[in-house]
């Protein structure tokens, strides 16, 4: 796992020192994820990641958008998600803690990697995604 997690931080990281942008993998063939593709891909599932700052973390997500975490510190949120269907992107709002954020997604290797479109870096990596409610654990 820490060979893995060593390897999707390095991509990210790699794709925000180097310049890459959402316009250059775009014309690279990339295509962001549709609203509805994203939706069907992660809702009412759960969730194994990345964030771009070395944390990992496991997350469900019910068919509402209603979510619940935790991360490899230990920390337990909740919040909510929502996809906005006309510009294709997802937002995360948590309860007391962690970061709100708005990114869209891409399918990269198999894994969903989120760019977020405030600060234009490389955030978040799907990783690992199964269906329904298993358990919240890191891995």
């Amino acid at each position: 796992m820490a060979v893995l997690l060593l390897h999707n931080l390095n991509i990210m990281k790699q794709m925000s020192d180097s310049g890459l942008t959402e316009e250059i993998i775009i014309s690279q063939g990339y295509q962001p994820l549709s609203s509805i593709e994203l939706k069907n891909r992660i809702f009412n599932k759960t969730i194994n990641g990345d964030y771009y700052i070395g944390r990992i973390f496991a997350i469900y997500i019910d068919t509402d958008g209603k979510m619940e975490g935790i991360n490899d510190l230990g920390s337990h949120r909740f919040g909510q998600c929502f996809i906005d269907f006309e510009n294709n992107t997802l937002t995360t709002k948590w309860i007391m803690g962690w970061d709100n954020w708005t990114g869209r997604a891409y399918l990269v290797n198999n894994e969903i990697q989120f760019f977020d479109t405030t600060t234009n870096m490389w955030r978040t990596t799907f990783n690992k995604i199964e269906e329904g409610f298993t358990s919240l654990k890191i891995i």
